[in-house]
C-alpha cells in the first residue's frame, strides 16, 4: 500500500511539474502587405518594372519565408525550371536551385497568399 501511495505521489508532482512549462512559441504568420515599408519600396525600385512587379506578388523569399524580398538588398532573380523565382539574398541561392520542386511549391503558396490578402 506504501509503495502504491509513493507511486501515486510522484506521478501527481510530476504531472504538476509538466504544467509549469511553457507552452511552445506561437509559428509566424505571414500579416498581410498592402504596400511595402520606404526601404523595401526604395529596395525594389532598383528592379526593372517587370521584375517588380514579380517581386511584389511573391512577397517573401522562397527559403527564408519570413524575410520580405527588397528588405536585405535588392532580391536575387533566380530561373528554376523556366520561372523565375525571387530570394532575399545570396545565401538563400542556392538551397532554392537544390530543390526545384519545393522551391515552386513555395512560389505557388506565397503567390497564393497574397492575392488573398489584397
Amino acid at each position: 500500500m506504501l509503495r502504491t501511495t509513493t507511486i501515486l505521489t510522484l506521478l501527481a508532482g510530476l504531472t504538476f511539474v509538466g504544467c509549469q512549462q511553457s507552452a511552445p512559441a506561437p509559428v509566424a504568420v505571414h500579416q498581410p502587405v498592402s504596400e511595402p515599408a520606404d526601404e523595401v519600396s526604395a529596395t525594389l525600385a532598383k528592379l526593372d518594372q517587370p521584375d517588380r512587379e514579380l517581386a511584389l506578388e511573391q512577397v517573401y523569399c522562397v527559403v527564408n519565408t519570413t524575410g520580405r524580398l527588397g528588405s536585405m538588398g535588392v532580391p536575387l532573380k533566380l530561373d528554376v525550371e523556366g520561372t523565375p523565382v525571387f530570394v532575399c539574398c545570396a545565401g538563400c541561392k542556392k538551397r532554392a536551385l537544390a530543390d526545384p520542386a519545393a522551391t515552386l511549391a513555395k512560389l505557388a503558396e506565397l503567390k497564393s497568399q497574397h492575392r488573398e490578402t489584397k
